[in-house]
C-alpha cells in the first residue's frame, strides 16, 4: 500500500513539474523613472530575468512611459545597444503614446 502511494505521488509530481517547465513566464516592466542609473538597473533586471528563465522561456514586455521615455530617446546611445539587444532577443518595448505626444 505504502509504495502505491508513494508511486503514486511521485507521478503526480513528475507531471507537476513536467508542466509548470513548459509554461512561460510572462513578466511585465514598467519604466516610469528618469535617470541612466535607473534605467541600466532595470535593463541588468531583465537581463537577469532571461538568463534565470532562459529566453526560450519568458515573454517580456518593458512599458515606458512619463519620465521613464528618455530610455529610449536617440541621445541615450550606450542604452540604446543594450536595448536593440534585448529586442534582439525577443523582448517587447511598448511606449505610451499620451507620454509621445505630450
Amino acid at each position: 500500500m505504502r509504495i502505491r502511494l508513494l508511486a503514486v505521488v511521485l507521478v503526480l509530481l513528475a507531471a507537476t513539474v513536467a508542466s509548470a517547465a513548459a509554461k512561460k513566464h510572462r513578466v511585465v516592466f514598467e519604466v516610469n523613472v528618469e535617470g541612466e542609473a535607473q534605467w541600466h538597473n532595470i535593463l541588468n533586471s531583465v537581463s537577469n530575468l532571461l538568463n534565470a528563465f532562459g529566453k526560450e522561456n519568458a515573454e517580456v514586455v518593458l512599458v515606458v512611459h512619463g519620465k521613464g521615455i528618455g530610455l529610449l530617446l536617440k541621445d541615450n546611445a550606450g542604452l540604446l545597444e543594450r536595448v536593440e539587444k534585448l529586442a534582439q532577443g525577443g523582448v517587447v518595448f511598448a511606449v505610451c503614446q499620451n507620454t509621445i505626444r505630450a
